[in-house]
């Protein structure tokens, strides 16, 4: 769970709730009787941070808006409708999700990006993984990143709804 000096940052609401968010998916998964098989988001071992605490690390890090934010909850739950049983969130594939999402979102939302030597580093992945990651999503997506203004509004509520 993220700690109290997480709280009294200034954090955005949608920030909070992609974490609480993919943190409750992660959870739900988990304890399902069917595990999922492994795949390009799997964290090799334990991830040193919990979902929400990745979440905001990457916020910090990659200066992402709350748009990416928005955006990447609606890619990870295309990709997964898309691909059911290749494709799923669990404690051991959220954060390496979490990770290509925001930065397959960043990428076609935002006019500034950086290099993903910076993104790879704020995620805590190696350059080669988190390219993989990222051409694994966009297959994922089939290519389709596009997201109608009433789904990503509805989300985006959803989110800060959460954060509560």
């Amino acid at each position: 769970m993220a700690s109290q000096a997480i709280h009294d940052e200034e954090v955005p609401k949608v920030v909070l709730g992609f974490g609480k968010a993919l943190q409750q998916a992660a959870e739900k998964c988990d304890m399902s009787k069917a595990p999922l098989p492994s795949s390009c988001y799997s964290w090799p071992g334990k991830p040193e941070l919990d979902i929400e605490e990745y979440v905001l690390q990457l916020h910090r890090h990659c200066g992402y808006g709350q748009d990416i934010f928005v955006l990447a909850l609606v890619y990870i739950t295309r990709a997964v409708e898309l691909n059911p049983g290749n494709v799923g969130v669990s404690r051991d594939t959220v954060h390496r999700l979490a990770l290509a999402a925001t930065l397959v979102a960043a990428k076609y939302h935002d006019n500034k990006i950086h290099s993903n030597e910076v993104y790879a580093k704020a995620g805590s992945v190696e350059v080669e993984e988190l390219d993989i990651l990222e051409a694994g999503l966009f297959e994922h997506l089939g290519w389709k990143l596009q997201v109608d203004d009433t789904i990503f509004n509805r989300i985006r509520q959803l989110l800060i709804a959460s954060a509560c």
